[in-house]
């Protein structure tokens, strides 16, 4: 990233309509909560959470920041992490995922969902679990021209 960026900006071509296989891919997990999908303390928790990989020397890099909503009023945040560790805080992910990328304002989320839903008909799988990764930050979606947003769905 260039001098004075927080987040990357992704090429579509590495992540739209990706397929890959996660067997025990590590993820740091930790709750944030929610007004009605909206997140109230994300920031603090992701800040928090990234000191305490980084003490380890755990951040992988890109981290990928997952979101699992499981309510309108909490979400699991999932931290990806460079290796595997006995932590009790540490989730496993298994199986195969479809990434779709997706720019634009985070009011077109329900959209995108459904888009990625549609892709996954469409090349006959079923999309059993969404994990989506906020890439840019409300400041950078200001700077940028809007946010990018990669959405994984589960297929096996």
């Amino acid at each position: 990233m260039a001098e004075g960026e927080c987040c990357p900006r992704l090429n579509e071509a590495d992540w739209d309509k990706k397929e890959m296989e996660w067997r025990g891919k590590p993820f740091y997990r930790t709750k944030y909560w929610s007004i009605f999908h909206m997140p109230l303390n994300i920031g603090g928790v992701t800040t928090k959470a990234m000191a305490e990989l980084d003490s380890k020397g755990l951040v992988e890099d890109p981290t990928l920041m997952l979101s699992r909503e499981e309510s309108m009023f909490s979400s699991t945040l999932l931290l990806s992490m460079n290796q595997d560790t006995d932590d009790p805080k540490v989730e496993r992910l298994s199986g195969n995922y479809v990434s779709r990328l997706f720019q634009g304002s985070y009011r077109d989320t329900s959209k995108w969902i459904k888009e990625t839903m549609q892709y996954c008909e469409e090349t006959g799988r079923e999309a059993r679990d969404l994990l989506f990764w906020y890439v840019t930050c409300p400041k950078c979606a200001e700077k940028y021209g809007g946010a990018q947003t990669v959405i994984f769905a589960k297929v096996d």
